[in-house]
């Protein structure tokens, strides 16, 4: 795999993220969700994903392909089936998936849904 910028970005990571850890367990325990957002990691997570997701293996393994694209809808899908069928439903996603212009729950902003960030 090449995976390089995965390790570099993971190093650098690691080289700073005893205080970022810090602040992001205060923000979490304070609520507070623009803080939460604005430490996001995603360029670590991207160059790691396109490592495994762009490698010989995935691009020559039909399962393997695709498969961000298909988790997204596939959530999306459940969840809706779950509001539509039930009073109350409970989902559990990364941060980075509930934080942000980009996240699931944007996505459900979007289909006209109303999301409510904790206070």
């Amino acid at each position: 795999m090449e995976d390089l910028t995965c390790f570099t970005k993971t190093m650098e990571r690691l080289d700073d993220d005893i205080d970022a850890m810090r602040v992001r367990a205060n923000a979490w325990a304070n609520g507070d969700i623009a803080e939460i957002a604005r430490l996001d990691y995603a360029e670590r997570d991207e160059a790691c994903g396109n490592a495994l997701w762009n490698s010989p293996l995935a691009e020559t393994t039909p399962a393997l392909q695709n498969v961000r694209e298909r988790a997204r809808a596939g959530w999306l899908k459940a969840a809706e089936k779950s509001l539509a069928n039930n009073t109350s439903t409970f989902a559990l996603l990364r941060m980075k998936d509930i934080a942000g212009p980009n996240s699931y729950l944007a996505d459900l902003r979007a289909k006209g849904y109303t999301v409510e960030s904790p206070k």
